[in-house]
């Protein structure tokens, strides 16, 4: 079957059921073809450790995945088939500073990555393409691109994407953004998907940690070791939930464009949309114990490690896997914090 006419498979796929249906297709035919590098249900070198945290109510997942490192052995993803090289009647568009084109550019895709089959979705009146990410954190774990080629960056339509999303979905997958603050990519916009529970959905919250209640939404700001605010309403009516959201990010980070920014998840809670806000700052990117900038998976409470590079500043992140405990995780979200004070949502937003 051609790429072309297996797309158009899941494009009636999507519409006789849901696009839920249609991505578990496409992820099982990215796995049988290879495109996908590892499968994280069947991979024996993924180990995980579980951390419950009173305090907070989460349990934290410490994930070892040297599948992950996989990623950035070129040799390999050519062998594989998943990179090859354009040639000179092929042209790439979007160049970075070191020359090499945008990998999520849907037209260099469809020249360099002859195996990885996009799917056309519309979010609001726009047109997107959802992939498998080839080098999945977990199961059924999916890249959501641009069609154009736009900067990372939240706007006033980020969070209404993630919400028509969870909508397309049914609920069964959680969103998630990264802005300046973990984005592998940043010159092309995208999000992520996957249908795995963050540690975070668990967190305990109580009536003291709401700060704003209405009857369209509740925003709540639990505690937390990192910065966190929680905004949810009704799935079938949230505008108003999805207009004082993006009042609170647009505030946050219009305090320092340059250097706030925010992480996202969002998910289906029973018949609420909610959405966790972590407020970022990028000169307070890094944690003790990881050796890459930490995004919305580890503020999330997944913390995923798989490169052992060893430096005169850490031991390597296999080494910190085996003999790191809750007090470790505690210091990695605390190192995050922004470097701006946050007492509450009230000091730099007005209702």
């Amino acid at each position: 079957m051609s790429r072309d006419t297996f797309v158009s498979a899941l494009v009636n796929m999507k519409k006789k059921f849901n696009l839920s249906q249609a991505l578990f297709a496409l992820y099982e035919q990215q796995l049988a073809c290879g495109f996908i590098l590892s499968n994280p249900a069947e991979d024996k070198r993924i180990r995980e450790k579980f951390f419950y945290d009173k305090k907070s109510g989460v349990t934290f997942c410490l994930s070892w995945n040297p599948s992950r490192q996989l990623r950035k052995k070129h040799t390999l993803l050519v062998k594989r088939g998943i990179l090859v090289r354009a040639n000179g009647t092929q042209k790439l568009v979007n160049f970075d500073e070191s020359g090499r084109a945008c990998y999520l550019c849907p037209s260099n895709i469809a020249i360099q990555n002859p195996s990885e089959v996009l799917l056309p979705v519309m979010l609001g009146r726009k047109k997107y393409f959802i992939a498998a990410n080839f080098s999945p954190i977990t199961v059924n774990h999916f890249v959501v691109i641009n069609r154009y080629h736009k900067k990372q960056a939240y706007s006033g339509k980020t969070i209404k994407t993630m919400y028509d999303l969870i909508l397309k979905t049914k609920g069964d997958f959680r969103i998630i953004f990264n802005g300046i603050a973990g984005a592998s990519i940043e010159a092309h916009e995208h999000f992520q998907m996957t249908t795995r529970a963050f540690p975070i959905e668990s967190i305990r919250l109580s009536a003291r940690d709401i700060f704003l209640q209405t009857s369209d939404f509740t925003a709540w700001m639990p505690s937390y070791y990192t910065p966190l605010w929680i905004v949810e309403g009704p799935l079938k009516n949230p505008k108003k939930t999805l207009e004082w959201a993006h009042q609170v990010i647009a505030a946050w980070e219009s305090i320092d464009l340059e250097r706030h920014s925010v992480n996202l998840i969002a998910c289906q809670a029973g018949s609420l949309f909610r959405l966790f806000i972590f407020p970022r700052d990028t000169r307070r990117l890094m944690g003790p114990g990881k050796t890459s900038p930490m995004g919305s998976f580890e503020c999330g409470g997944f913390f995923v490690l798989s490169a052992d590079v060893k430096t005169s500043k850490n031991s390597g992140e296999k080494e910190f896997f085996q003999h790191a405990g809750l007090p470790e995780i505690r210091k990695m979200l605390s190192a995050l914090k922004p470097v701006a004070g946050i007492k509450s949502i009230f000091d730099f937003i007005h209702l």
